[in-house]
């Protein structure tokens, strides 16, 4: 239901995933008792939807949805790895032998 209003609205896709964000973010909200939460949700997001083609949406709920979402994207990100010289690759395996010995 949530993606098919999105799609339907046509919205780009950061103000789609602002919503989506919004939208998990009050559910979470509603459940820690914080929000009273969301009585009609196809209500709930033509509102949203409609205040954000107007520029009237400021997303309250959604900003701790998005920062935990970059976190969790960033921890995935593995650097790439620097180059290891072979002398210092077999120091590090003989002291790791000396370890397991």
């Amino acid at each position: 239901m949530l993606m098919q209003a999105l799609s339907q609205a046509q919205l780009h896709g950061d103000a789609a995933q602002q919503i989506v964000d919004e939208f998990a973010g009050v559910l979470e909200a509603a459940s820690l008792g914080r929000h009273r939460g969301i009585k009609s949700n196809r209500a709930w997001l033509k509102h949203v939807i409609a205040l954000s083609k107007t520029g009237e949406f400021v997303p309250e709920f959604g900003r701790s949805v998005k920062a935990r979402r970059q976190s969790a994207r960033a921890a995935e990100i593995d650097p790439v790895p620097a180059y290891t010289a072979s002398d210092v690759a077999r120091a590090k395996l003989a002291h790791v032998r000396t370890l397991i010995k």
